[in-house]
């Protein structure tokens, strides 16, 4: 017997127990899946992994779980992520090290 619960999910709707699943998506998840262009700023999964400071597997989670705005787009024949990295909460640390170069020279 399928819980109530499950019934109601956001992305899927199930009429009565037992019938075929029916997955529903929304626009938005559409054009993020579908691959395209992606707006100027977005960078690939490294990059967005070197400048927030975080592993890609985490960036990555992030993506899934709809904390970090990332769509899908094609370079050739690849499919790969673009991602937002200006609404990260985490401030973006592409230049940490050579600040800490710099620090370190300057007080030499």
């Amino acid at each position: 017997m399928i819980s109530q619960r499950a019934r109601r999910s956001p992305f899927a709707e199930q009429l009565t127990p037992g019938a075929p699943w029916r997955i529903v998506l929304s626009e938005q998840t559409r054009r993020r899946l579908a691959g395209g262009d992606a707006p100027a700023g977005w960078v690939t999964l490294t990059a967005a992994a070197q400048r927030l400071g975080m592993s890609k597997s985490h960036v990555v989670y992030l993506v899934k779980t709809g904390k970090l705005p990332a769509m899908r787009t094609k370079v050739g024949k690849r499919q790969c992520w673009k991602i937002d990295v200006s609404t990260a909460e985490r401030g973006p640390q592409g230049d940490m090290f050579e600040q800490m170069i710099t620090a370190r020279s300057g007080g030499s």
